[in-house]
């Protein structure tokens, strides 16, 4: 009995292996999609980083950025990214604050090269296939092509959209500062 159960437990693995080689050697695009997706997810273990870079009434790079540590009523208090120093901002003080959030602009990647990649399929299946000319291709090449081309169009949007900079302006004022705080969470 424990023989039949551990081939029959050795079957199953096989055959759902073999499956998923076929559907990954079959549908490339989609083996790329995923691969993607699974190495942005290993990017952030084992960091023990805050996720979000803050920069108070002006944004440069040059300036060093800050991590939010608390939100208290009436300021925000800060921690220096470089060093252990503590900065604490009334709302008095707060003309703008900027931040960008990490891994923001590889998400817009993926989300920007799956919808154009999705649309361009889509066109390419009802563009069909090309009979006239003297390079023909049939409706799943066009799929092909649409998708790379309008895919990799999408991620690129996606990307300059994603990496932008937010602001909240406050502009020393509390009721802007409450209602911009909720934001920050």
């Amino acid at each position: 009995m424990r023989k039949q159960l551990a081939f029959f437990v050795f079957w199953t693995n096989a055959r759902y292996i073999g499956y998923t080689k076929l559907m990954l050697m079959r549908y490339p695009l989609l083996t790329i999609i995923l691969l993607v997706f699974i190495l942005l997810n290993f990017e952030s273990l084992g960091q023990n980083k805050t996720t979000t870079r803050f920069w108070v009434n002006e944004f440069s790079f040059s300036k060093p950025s800050l991590s939010l540590v608390q939100v208290q009523d009436s300021s925000l208090v800060f921690k220096s990214r470089e060093s252990a120093d503590l900065y604490e901002f009334s709302y008095t003080e707060l003309d703008k604050v900027y931040y960008r959030k990490k891994g923001q602009a590889a998400k817009g990647l993926l989300i920007g090269f799956l919808i154009g990649g999705g649309v361009g399929a889509i066109m390419g299946f009802v563009d069909g296939g090309s009979n006239s000319g003297y390079i023909t291709f049939s409706a799943s090449q066009m799929a092909i092509i649409g998708g790379l081309g309008l895919g990799s169009v999408g991620g690129i949007v996606g990307v300059l959209l994603g990496s932008r900079t937010k602001k909240l302006g406050i502009h020393r004022r509390y009721d802007n500062f409450n209602y911009q705080k909720r934001k920050l969470f």
